[in-house]
């Protein structure tokens, strides 16, 4: 969804649970994390907040994912992400500041 709305980062996962940076290319440890655009992820963090999503309040926690997600949750939160993404990138524009 990063590609597809113009957005720079990476996210990283292991198993079942993942984390979301954005402005970099890569996180392999806590000094890469650091130099993550935090204002971006509270973006994200609003706009799925807004849309029923309840995700972590920082990009160093994981989010998780389990049996207990339906194919309707997933299919919600993958729709709200999309959303969230493209607002993100609206308001990183002149017009949307």
């Amino acid at each position: 969804a990063m590609n597809e709305t113009g957005n720079t980062g990476v996210v990283r996962r292991a198993g079942s649970m993942l984390s979301v940076y954005f402005g970099v290319d890569r996180v392999a440890n806590m000094n890469d994390a650091r130099r993550a655009d935090r204002d971006a992820f509270k973006w994200l963090f609003s706009g799925l907040l807004e849309r029923g999503v309840h995700a972590p309040p920082s990009p160093h926690e994981s989010w998780f994912v389990s049996l207990a997600h339906t194919d309707a949750i997933i299919d919600h939160t993958i729709r709200a992400v999309r959303e969230s993404l493209s607002e993100l990138k609206w308001a990183a524009t002149p017009m949307g500041l």
